[in-house]
């Protein structure tokens, strides 16, 4: 940022990787799966057919909520119009693509899971980004369930209202194993929101299950018992648990921990990111048998034992703005760019002040941003170098690129 700038700090937040999850316009307007390109009966037809979407990258079974003609079969022309039906579809290695769209089925009051995964091996069920791609629940039970066996990616959603507080475990998504076939799930760019459960109303995974979170926001959910956010219970299996650039806040439990729990022979291991503001214990355990670690990272309750970790307020401008924790401690941007930070308090005239093609400030209190992929920034976001800008606006009634304010 320029070297005039006044009262420049670097800001006690966390930006877990929003970019990545399409909060803040960064992304690219496709998601792209590892998916392979073909093995389905419904891939892709051509781009010169296209009528619905867009689609991510690489789908081979395709949804969009907008397919009203009466005619589906999964394929890009003729889509399904329900996350049900393509899954039902979908056979091992599949890419569910998933247009963007609010995808909201009625499925009480029966208590059964939503969405069932049920052992299918290498899947994607890939949306647009949780900014264009949301999977509805009713509080109905829990939201999606993964089982038996399966492997894959959910990548690509806002996921929320799932979950039932009576009943239901893992409202917003549970990895289960008890037949012993392990469960690995790989979940990523995701925002996870006002879910309930009576333990894990975010997550939860109970069993032999390899979980992996990756650039995802969990804010909002409530327990009814223990754990509004994630719950590992290793009472069936290993549970071993990786959570990286994720962000976990403002969930609530009326039993010992409101963020992550972690119980008998489970393990999580915490990566650039952050656990605050969560009811009771931000990360808990049970019965000395687990087993917790944590490199630069911010953790509410205490300073965790590791490299780079940090336990101060975050002061979040919103759960969604958060920053990630570099290897030296510095909070910055997906690209490695420090976030800066200009008070107006104090400061004398509006040179320093980020300025919009009018050249009027974007904001009265305070400026937030960071220089982006390139590095470079300059005060108008109108000039060439400010494009990639990360800015806040409005007062913070806006986030996102300089580009699109």
């Amino acid at each position: 940022m320029p070297s005039h700038r006044t009262e420049i700090g670097t800001l006690a937040a966390l930006f877990t990787a929003a970019v990545g999850l399409g909060l803040i316009g960064c992304g690219s307007d496709e998601v792209p799966t590892e998916a392979p390109g073909a093995g389905s009966a419904a891939a892709a037809v051509g781009e010169s057919a296209l009528t619905f979407g867009p689609f991510p990258g690489r789908t081979t079974i395709f949804v969009d909520v907008d397919n009203t003609s009466g005619v589906e079969n999964g394929s890009r022309e003729h889509p399904f119009n329900t996350i049900r039906e393509a899954l039902a579809a979908a056979r091992n290695g599949d890419a569910v693509g998933v247009a963007p769209g609010v995808y909201a089925e009625i499925f009480g009051p029966s208590i059964t899971p939503n969405y069932v995964i049920d052992g299918l091996k290498n899947f994607k069920l890939v949306g647009m980004g949780p900014a264009k791609t949301t999977i509805r629940g009713d509080h109905s039970f829990s939201l999606i369930r993964v089982q038996n066996g399966a492997s894959g990616l959910i990548q690509g959603f806002t996921i929320e209202h799932g979950g039932r507080s009576p009943n239901s475990e893992g409202g917003g998504i549970q990895v289960l194993d008890h037949t012993g076939d392990s469960v690995s799930l790989t979940v990523a760019k995701v925002i996870l929101r006002d879910n309930e459960a009576v333990n894990g109303a975010a997550i939860s995974a109970e069993g032999r299950v390899a979980l992996r979170l990756v650039d995802v926001l969990i804010a909002n959910n409530h327990a009814s018992n223990c754990c509004g956010g994630v719950f590992l219970e290793g009472v069936f299996g290993k549970v071993r648990a990786t959570f990286k650039n994720t962000t976990i806040t403002d969930n609530t439990a009326t039993y010992l921990t409101g963020g992550v729990h972690v119980e008998h022979n489970a393990a999580l291991n915490l990566v650039n990111s952050i656990v605050w503001n969560n009811s009771l214990a931000e990360i808990g355990t049970s019965f000395g048998e687990e087993r917790v670690t944590v490199a630069f990272s911010d953790v509410g309750e205490s300073l965790f034992p590791g490299a780079g970790n940090l336990s101060s307020n975050p002061k979040f401008l919103d759960p969604a703005m958060g920053m990630r924790v570099n290897g030296k401690a510095e909070l910055v941007d997906p690209w490695g760019t420090p976030y800066v930070y200009l008070s107006f308090t104090g400061l004398k005239g509006k040179g320093a002040m980020r300025k919009d093609k009018n050249l009027v400030p974007i904001n009265s209190d305070y400026d937030l941003c960071s220089a982006g992929a390139d590095k470079q920034t300059a005060i108008p976001l109108t000039a060439k170098a400010s494009q990639d800008d990360i800015v806040r606006a409005n007062d913070g009634g806006y986030v996102g690129l300089a580009a699109n304010y």
